[in-house]
């Protein structure tokens, strides 16, 4: 029997390497592949989510599990309502059926455009991280910083205004893929509530991981992946 294959999606401003702690635990169960974004003017989240079809079809994968951080969450939700038919289950993590009206979006991207990420990359990763996390672990919190920093400025200011143009929460009980939703107890960005928002909407469990803000794989890595496992081996036939 084949081998069934996993998609994974980061979160805005991070690498694959996000997905580091889980990887070797899902590598034994399934083939992994890793999102790839091209960002260009006027794209949306579902022209993000037209791109892991794209990607699943270029790997010769038909069906296929995702899993998705931030952003990734929100493209998840996206395939769940574009292409149902091609997602076994999905977990969406740190994420929301809509972040919030377009302006603040809309100048997070001029900012970084004008000055680069380094002029917001401070109060961004502040709240990748609880405060303990901050102190106890600095030099995973700097790895991100870094990273961070060296996002090229205009695919991120596209992804910006994508994430203020996206809104989901009218269709949200439209998707039949079964789903989880995970969410950081800390999580500034994308709290809880916004979690409850889309469970509530689909019909889903939400798993709420005490002591994780908003890269709550990061931060509680083995929660996570306890988490995520149990969800998409319940599809194991």
């Amino acid at each position: 029997m084949s081998r069934r294959t996993i998609v994974l999606s980061s979160s805005l401003g991070t690498t694959t390497r996000m997905w580091d702690a889980q990887v070797p635990s899902l590598e034994a169960r399934f083939d992994v592949l890793h999102a790839k974004r091209q960002a260009q003017r006027g794209v949306t989240m579902r022209d993000l989510a037209r791109q892991v079809l794209a990607q699943a079809d270029a790997a010769g994968v038909e069906r296929f599990s995702f899993a998705g951080i931030s952003i990734g969450g929100a493209i998840g939700l996206e395939l769940a309502l574009l292409a149902p038919a091609r997602l076994e289950r999905l977990v969406v993590a740190c994420t929301s059926a809509h972040f919030g009206p377009p302006g603040p979006w809309q100048e997070r991207a001029a900012i970084v455009r004008r000055d680069g990420l380094e002029a917001i990359a401070d109060a961004v990763v502040s709240r990748w991280f609880t405060p303990v996390f901050h102190a106890e672990q600095p030099d995973v919190v700097s790895r991100f910083h870094a990273e961070f920093e060296a996002t090229p400025r205009e695919p991120y200011a596209f992804l910006c205004e994508a994430l203020g143009a996206y809104d989901v929460r009218d269709l949200l009980g439209s998707i039949r893929t079964p789903t989880l939703v995970v969410a950081g107890a800390d999580d500034l960005a994308a709290p809880p509530s916004y979690g409850e928002e889309i469970a509530s909407g689909i019909g889903c469990e939400l798993v709420v991981l005490p002591d994780a803000a908003h890269l709550a794989n990061v931060e509680q890595p083995r929660a996570f992946a306890t988490a995520m496992l149990d969800h998409l081996q319940k599809g194991a036939s």
